[in-house]
């Protein structure tokens, strides 16, 4: 028998297959996305979408008592628009005669922050507007145990920049509440 040489008895073993799947996975580690740094010198900087805000929802003792008793959920819809510039053709505009931007609805459990992202808003459509986009804010319950909404938020509406500069607070009662307390006026 010819003695084999180390290449030989290296081809042959069965530790071959195991270091090549340990090196194949290094090198699949080693080429993949990379950690951003937290800061400083070298960070990566995103800057922040200009139409992305927060909303603060809080609730009634009564309503959070509820919601939290029924599973039901809270929808915070935000509507970006703008009145239109001089010349821009009526079928640009709404029913209202101003430009809708876009609307996004985001569905929250509960009171508590609620990040509206501002993806929702067709950039496209900036041009046909006159002035600072504005955005409405309205929150309302998520009809999971009702057909029909629960809730007496109040609204916001106002410039973007507005919204974007700090959280955007809506309180919440039951309707149950808002009619009772209409009815002591």
């Amino acid at each position: 028998m010819i003695p084999l040489t180390t290449q030989e008895q290296w081809e042959m073993s069965a530790i071959k297959p195991i270091v090549m799947v340990v090196l194949s996975s290094m090198l699949v580690v080693a080429c993949g996305d990379r950690a951003k740094p937290a800061g400083g010198v070298g960070a990566a900087t995103e800057a922040p979408d200009p139409f992305a805000f927060a909303v603060e929802v809080t609730l009634s003792g009564v309503a959070r008592q509820q919601l939290d008793a029924s599973a039901e959920t809270v929808v915070v819809a935000a509507s970006y628009f703008g009145g239109a510039r001089e010349g821009v053709a009526a079928s640009e505009l709404n029913d209202v005669g101003l430009i809708d931007l876009g609307r996004v609805e985001v569905e929250h459990a509960g009171e508590g922050s609620v990040l509206v992202d501002g993806g929702a808003v067709r950039r496209y459509r900036l041009g046909l507007v006159e002035g600072e986009p504005q955005v409405n804010v309205n929150v309302y319950s998520g009809r999971r145990t009702s057909p029909d909404n629960i809730l007496a938020c109040d609204m916001f509406q106002d410039g973007v920049r507005v919204a974007v500069a700090a959280p955007v607070r809506i309180a919440c009662r039951l309707l149950s509440e808002a009619d009772a307390d209409d009815a002591t006026l």
